[in-house]
């Protein structure tokens, strides 16, 4: 190593050495043994009753102001920043002589980096931190010590327009609750806390408009104390836990606001009720947590919560607020949650948790939501309305197996099943759909009043996938509102004297059914949709009943181009093939629309007998023999410039021949008011069909080509086709 890097390390070494020594020679105590400004070396002596000169005062240094009987006062002037590690005015408690700290101006500031003491003098006197206007931080414990009992023997910190900030803990020692004393001198300053406030006796005087922050990362307590009384109470603890309230707060102990800015408030099974002209808030993302059988909070002139703040009402029995318009509301903790009546806004989700139970049936109120729904505990509504009305464009979801009584759905965006729902109980209720779509998904949207009372009300919502009504005995005209996608494509069922009770679930799909292929009409002329209709009990006499298929004759079309409605028949079948129209107990199917070729469909019977539908369904055997062939002919209307279609069957006796072509007929058609861009066609089947086969819907053959009886040629060529084993349509 060269002589020029050796003496460069050593150096190095030496200086490093310098600075760690210097360290340790600048922190250093600190007596104040004269009047004056923080700032000026005059003021500080570096040895208790010392001479004075030593320097001011920097960070790290342990400062003490009057540790003799003497008065002290040490000013931090306009525009300075003070700093310590610690610092004590008067040495112990009993010290005679009044010692203060005080902050000149807004500019003033001091940084205590551990903790900061203020101990009652021994006479008369008051020793103080006056933090006025400026800024001090006191990252450690900020304590008004001593145990005097002599109300004239005060320990005192005065705030006017300032802020005092305590990292760790604010603690009153025992004495005289007038001997521990925070004056906010009536007017705007403001205490942080982050840790706890220990006070067994003290006292808050001259509250104004300040402000008392509890803003700790760690759970805290909020100290109720009959002879503190706080100005604004401020709540933004963010610690999991969050703050709670050690007593009840009354408009006597809080002369202000309470507001929760962020974090938790636990109210700890306490009442608190505030002023006329005061306000309670919940902000954004902030949470209010009431237990025990506490209930909201009272007599505020003001009750705020944004829509994205939450209120929990987790204890036990419990009376829920109405009149508010909450942001999440979540009732949980298990017992009865009883709302009150009126009307609850909640801006976004209302949760219902597990062991929970919503009395909504003790004073009916009606709800609207804009969140999300979830229910893992009992709900029941009462006579309330229950309202989705989510904001445009975020759809709402309803989870968990509930019951309403009346619901309506009014949003443009939708609303999604994760679960069954039930909607109108057997004697009351209504399914009201305003805007939007429900979705079901695998799930079904269930309405248990009968269907023609009505139980739902329609103005342009609808239901897309499964949707079941109540089927009442004898005659009547039930409609499901269903549809798919953008699509508003229901069925209209009229059932005829001699039903029996039950329920029929409904649901269309906007594609073509997957057997269509299978079936006797011609996918490539078909409405590309199909209905699925799934009997729940309901019995039919030999009349059968009506139903009306809708789909969309504007644009885009619910059908293919080179289809003609004007020859659309009705087919149904299982899924894995089609039938013809017959009537038996069948469970379920699918519908579906197509041309008329003036053929059977492959399966066909001879007759409407149900035992022979039955055996070819089930796979029996049975002897091949000529079918008779069903013609179902349409009747065709135009009423602005939707299409309307009447099926009227011509269903042949046990053992007549084949029924001739018909040609198809016109019928009046009363006048349907025009939609702008969107016509809905509209097909009637008349059957007495089981209720529920799958109805593929199919377009064959363009209109008028029914009427044309195919030639010699062709039929000897199709008898030969059928003699080779063809499978060949009549």
């Amino acid at each position: 190593m060269s002589v020029r890097n050796l003496t460069a390390r050593c150096g190095f070494f030496m200086w490093a050495l310098l600075l760690a020594w210097s360290g340790e020679v600048w922190s250093a105590a600190r007596f104040a043994v004269a009047t004056g400004n923080w700032n000026v070396s005059s003021t500080w002596s570096a040895t208790s009753g010392g001479a004075a000169g030593a320097s001011v005062p920097v960070a790290g240094d342990d400062v003490t102001i009057g540790e003799t009987a003497t008065a002290r006062t040490v000013t931090i002037p306009a525009g300075y920043a003070a700093a310590a590690s610690s610092v004590v005015l008067a040495t112990a408690a009993g010290v005679n002589g009044a010692k203060a700290l005080t902050l000149a101006a807004n500019t003033s500031s001091l940084t205590v980096s551990g903790n900061l003491t203020v101990n009652k003098p021994g006479n008369n006197n008051t020793n103080a931190l006056n933090v006025n206007a400026g800024t001090v931080t006191v990252n450690g414990t900020l304590t008004l010590g001593g145990t005097t009992n002599a109300a004239v023997r005060i320990a005192a910190i005065v705030i006017t327009t300032g802020t005092l900030t305590i990292g760790t803990d604010l603690v009153f020692v025992t004495g005289n609750a007038a001997s521990n004393v925070i004056n906010l001198s009536s007017s705007t300053g403001t205490i942080n806390l982050a840790g706890a406030f220990t006070a067994t006796v003290g006292t808050i005087s001259n509250p104004g408009t300040g402000i008392f922050n509890y803003n700790g990362a760690n759970a805290q307590t909020v100290r109720i104390v009959s002879s503190i009384v706080y100005p604004n109470l401020h709540l933004n603890n963010t610690n999991a836990t969050g703050a709670t309230l050690s007593a009840a707060i009354s408009a006597a102990n809080v002369t202000g606001n309470v507001r929760v800015q962020s974090g938790i408030l636990n109210n700890g099974g306490f009442a608190i009720v505030g002023g006329a002209a005061d306000t309670f808030e919940v902000a954004a993302g902030a949470r209010f947590n009431l237990t025990g059988t506490s209930t909201m909070a009272t007599t505020f002139g003001t009750r705020t919560f944004a829509a994205t703040s939450t209120v929990s009402y987790q204890g036990g029995n419990q009376a829920v607020a109405s009149g508010l318009s909450y942001g999440n509301l979540i009732l949980s903790g298990g017992s009865n949650k009883t709302p009150a009546a009126g009307t609850i806004t909640v801006a976004g989700d209302f949760t219902v948790g597990g062991g929970t139970t919503y009395a909504g049936n003790t004073n009916n109120p009606a709800v609207n939501l804009a969140g999300d729904f979830s229910n893992s505990g009992t709900f029941t509504s009462g006579t309330g309305v229950f309202t989705f009305n989510g904001a445009a464009g975020t759809a709402q979801t309803i989870t968990g197996v509930t019951t309403f009584t009346s619901m309506t759905v009014n949003n443009s965006a939708g609303l999604n099943l994760a679960n069954n729902v039930t909607v109108t109980t057997a004697a009351a209720g209504t399914l009201t759909l305003t805007s939007g779509a429900v979705s079901t998904g695998a799930n079904t949207l269930i309405t248990a009043r009968r269907c023609n009372a009505p139980s739902v009300a329609r103005t342009s919502g609808y239901v897309v996938g499964n949707l079941r009504k109540a089927i009442p005995a004898n005659a009547s005209t039930c409609t499901f509102e269903i549809g798919s996608g953008a699509n508003y494509t229901p069925v209209v069922a009229v059932f005829v004297a001699g039903t029996g009770a039950g329920n029929i679930t409904a649901s269309t799909t906007g594609t073509e059914h997957a057997s269509l292929g299978a079936s006797g009409i011609d996918s490539t002329k078909s409405v590309n949709r199909y209905w699925t209709l799934t009997n729940g009990g309901v019995t039919l006499p030999a009349a059968g009943f009506s139903a009306t298929f809708n789909y969309i004759n504007g644009s885009p079309l619910d059908f293919d181009v080179i289809g003609t409605p004007a020859g659309f028949i009705v087919e149904r079948g299982a899924p894995a093939r089609q039938e013809p129209l017959e009537r038996g107990p069948v469970a379920r199917g699918d519908e579906a629309l197509a041309d008329d070729r003036g053929r059977a469909p492959p399966g066909a019977a001879r007759s409407g007998r149900p035992r022979a539908v039955r055996r070819a369904r089930l796979g029996r055997k049975r002897r091949r023999r000529r079918p008779a062939v069903r013609h179902e002919h349409l009747a065709p209307h135009l009423s602005g410039g939707a299409h309307s279609r009447a099926l009227l069957p011509a269903r042949a006796p046990r053992g007549a021949r084949r029924l001739p072509r018909r040609r198809p007929r016109l019928a009046p058609h009363p006048p349907q008011p025009r939609k702008a861009r969107r016509l809905i066609g509209s097909l009637a089947w008349w059957a007495a069909p089981p209720i529920g086969r799958v109805l593929s819907l199919a377009h064959e053959r363009a209109q008028g080509a029914c009427e044309k009886r195919p030639d010699r040629a062709r039929r000897a060529s199709r008898a030969r086709r059928r003699h080779a084993g063809e499978r060949v349509p009549l």
